[in-house]
């Protein structure tokens, strides 16, 4: 995924091509560069606790931070909408994207799991409730899904997949604002939780199994409402109270599908969209019964040839006996997906 990111120095303004996660086709796949996810989980964990006591906002931040950052360390925070989530391209960057989060108050902060991914890579869930000091506001309880690059000793990038961008664009825009933009379509309540526990563990086959059956009979147009049997090939691969979390883009179709017939309408949905490049970058093993994958793709609208870039999701499956129980959609880029069926 490539960005041309703009930033202000001191006095001048340059831009860069930043590549992340994937730009190459060997995204994934194993190499020289791939990590002990002890060694990895250590200097994040450093990371972590130096932004949590606030180090970074101290007289020697930038000290702190070059002790536990590449100097071209990027931070992606894109998805809710303001000058704040964007691509934030090196430790000074970085630094000012911290400032801005320490101006939230966040109860309850911590992180439910982390577990290893490919090479250099770790993925980790925050869970909290934020309340932005500026505004007063607080929004409903937050789960995160974190991407994490680790290069030696140090992070080297650090992207946020938000769990309910809609309801942190409330929390940080001013009423007046955020009422003339319309936010029917966003979920001002909390998105059902995975609940996965972060000390079990199983074996990664048989939930990748279970996660690419689903996949495939939704790319091969099993799962779609006018497809023959479309109700009995969705309760082979989903379990009777399945629930879909789509919650992100703007619209009134990403919201939460519940049961076989929400598994339907949703595939239904996508099957609006073509994607002739999609592929699974990498799955690996979640916590507790979940499998992790990453797909990469570049949607276009069959009816209106929209085509959003290229994005790369994230995809967490909760599997029970070999079904898929809830499917949780972290957007890569929400305002690309949000161009492919923009709201009226």
């Amino acid at each position: 995924l490539k960005y041309l990111f703009c930033q202000k120095g001191r006095g001048s303004l340059s831009c860069v091509s930043v590549c992340a996660m994937g730009c190459s086709s060997s995204a994934g796949q194993g190499g020289a560069g791939s990590s002990n996810f002890e060694d990895k989980k250590k200097v994040l964990t450093d990371y972590l606790e130096a932004e949590n006591s606030k180090q970074f906002q101290s007289e020697k931040g930038n000290e702190a931070a070059k002790k536990v950052c590449m100097s071209n360390m990027l931070t992606i925070t894109v998805g809710p909408e303001g000058k704040f989530f964007r691509l934030w391209n090196g430790i000074e960057a970085t630094l000012e994207w911290t400032d801005f989060q320490s101006e939230w108050e966040m109860s309850g902060k911590k992180i439910n799991w982390m577990v290893d991914g490919p090479h250099t890579k770790i993925i980790f869930q925050n869970h909290y409730t934020p309340k932005y000091k500026a505004t007063g506001k607080q929004a409903p309880t937050m789960e995160d899904l974190m991407l994490a690059e680790v290069h030696g000793k140090k992070l080297s990038l650090l992207k946020y997949y938000w769990s309910n961008p809609g309801a942190v664009n409330s929390m940080v825009t001013e009423d007046s604002v955020f009422q003339k933009l319309g936010h029917m379509f966003h979920h001002e309540s909390s998105a059902p939780f995975l609940n996965l526990n972060p000390d079990a563990t199983s074996d990664l086959g048989p939930k990748e199994l279970a996660l690419r059956a689903l996949l495939d009979a939704w790319r091969t147009g099993k799962l779609e409402t006018s497809a023959e049997g479309a109700a009995e090939k969705a309760a082979e691969h989903c379990t009777a109270d399945v629930q879909i979390v789509a919650v992100g883009p703007t619209g009134p179709q990403y919201k939460v599908y519940d049961k076989i017939e929400g598994v339907l309408d949703w595939f239904t949905f996508q099957s609006k969209e073509e994607s002739h490049d999609w592929k699974v970058n990498w799955m690996v093993n979640g916590p507790d019964t979940a499998v992790i994958c990453q797909v990469r793709y570049t949607a276009k609208v069959k009816e209106t040839s929209v085509t959003c870039e290229t994005v790369e999701d994230i995809l967490v499956a909760k599997i029970v006996d070999d079904k898929v129980s809830h499917l949780q959609y972290y957007w890569d880029n929400i305002s690309e997906t949000s161009k492919l069926h923009p709201v009226e």
